[in-house]
């Protein structure tokens, strides 16, 4: 039975919502401001993008690498052409902390626990890690994070 206009305007006011309607000016201002709040950058204090990346001896150049740090989380996603992986910590978790300033340089060991995706098991482990940034003010936003230990 096809339903004729009359049908679907009752419809309409039987379930309280139009199945098609338009915005107001003020309506859509409204939704621009929530979409926008929604869509801002957390607190982070650094967020990086182009970084160097030397994990337990092997190299990760890749566009997945990145850092995310705050005041009581740094967080290091890498990623190769075989494998990927992310570590994270409180900044004073981060062991054997050196910072190189010639070479924009922050290097470190991570001690944590470690999901091996091959075995399927969980194991205590201590990665090193060694990350060279592009940018001179990256670089001294994370030093300057691990300073106020």
């Amino acid at each position: 039975m096809r339903r004729t206009k009359k049908d679907r305007i009752s419809r309409r006011k039987k379930y309280g919502r139009t199945l098609s309607r338009k915005l107001s000016g003020k309506q859509k201002k409204r939704s621009r401001e929530r979409v926008k709040r929604m869509s801002r950058k957390k607190n982070n204090d650094l967020m990086t993008r182009k970084i160097k990346l030397n994990f337990d001896g092997k190299k990760f150049n890749g566009r997945g690498n990145w850092v995310s740090a705050s005041s009581n989380q740094v967080y290091v996603s890498y990623k190769g052409p075989k494998n990927s992986g992310r570590i994270y910590a409180r900044p004073q978790d981060y062991k054997g902390v050196k910072f190189d300033d010639e070479n924009n340089k922050f290097s470190g060991v991570w001690r944590g626990e470690w999901w091996d995706e091959g075995k399927q098991t969980e194991k205590m482990m201590n990665k090193k890690f060694q990350i060279q940034f592009g940018n001179n003010k990256e670089y001294e936003t994370l030093k300057n994070l691990f300073n106020k230990k």
